[in-house]
């Protein structure tokens, strides 16, 4: 069905999106440890260590709602309701994730992560048109929005608690 092709190919696309985002976090992580400033290493000043924190939730937001909606794809070939809200929710919160990422990443590299001898740009450009292909983040949820506004409200209550979603 269209529903189940549209949960498979946002999923693999969330998945790839995750593993994008950590790879870059982690060359942030290690460019402001070898990195120095003022006799320091970058990654002793506090507001470096803010956004790279601030980065590593957001990456782990997204990986949890990428890992969710492949459980979900993995686990529910009979239910591709569940499969495909679950993608839906997963692009949503990627798309949000990559301006929180890329923003801190690009900050704490500086011109260098701009540079095309530098790999960071490479992950980014990818987050970059990723996001935007199949449609934004702003599409997906408004078309979720609308599917929930057209459920009763004893249909939504049941899918947020227990994941069990009406077919539509």
């Amino acid at each position: 069905s269209r529903r189940a092709f549209e949960a498979m190919i946002l999923t693999v696309r969330a998945v790839q999106m995750a593993a994008t985002m950590e790879s870059a976090l982690n060359l942030s992580i290690d460019y402001v440890s070898q990195r120095e400033q003022f006799g320091r290493p970058l990654s002793k000043f506090q507001a470096i260590q803010h956004q790279l924190a601030l980065a590593a939730s957001e990456c782990a937001a997204a990986t949890m709602a990428a890992t969710q909606a492949a459980s979900a794809i993995a686990g529910n070939a009979d239910d591709p309701a569940k499969a495909w809200h679950e993608a839906v929710i997963a692009k949503v919160q990627l798309g949000h994730s990559v301006e929180a990422v890329t923003v801190p990443f690009h900050q704490v590299h500086g011109a260098m992560g701009y540079t095309q001898e530098y790999d960071l740009h490479h992950y980014t450009r990818r987050l970059w048109a990723w996001r935007d292909a199949l449609g934004n983040e702003h599409l997906w949820s408004k078309r979720l929005g609308s599917e929930l506004a057209a459920t009763s409200p004893d249909q939504v209550w049941k899918g947020v608690t227990s994941g069990q979603w009406a077919a539509s």
